[in-house]
């Protein structure tokens, strides 16, 4: 399923979305994430800037972007 994108970009983040729908749904994202499913929908709906990479050991790590907003 990730085969040729593992090959060619294995350490180039991946958006949530893409990976959901790559993996064949929330609840195989989730597996493979090590997260339930339900949390993957609550990511997603709140339109979070969640990203995927491959792990060096075959696995997958996801990360967020924040953004900081300054106190007026």
């Amino acid at each position: 399923m990730f085969d040729n994108w593992v090959q060619n970009d294995a350490m180039k983040p991946i958006p949530l979305s893409e990976f959901v729908a790559q993996s064949g749904g929330q609840i195989n994202a989730g597996k493979l994430l090590s997260i339930a499913q339900p949390t993957i929908s609550l990511m997603l709906k709140r339109d979070r800037q969640i990203f995927v990479i491959a792990d060096p050991k075959g696995g997958w790590t996801y990360y967020e972007i924040k953004t900081k907003i300054k106190a007026a």
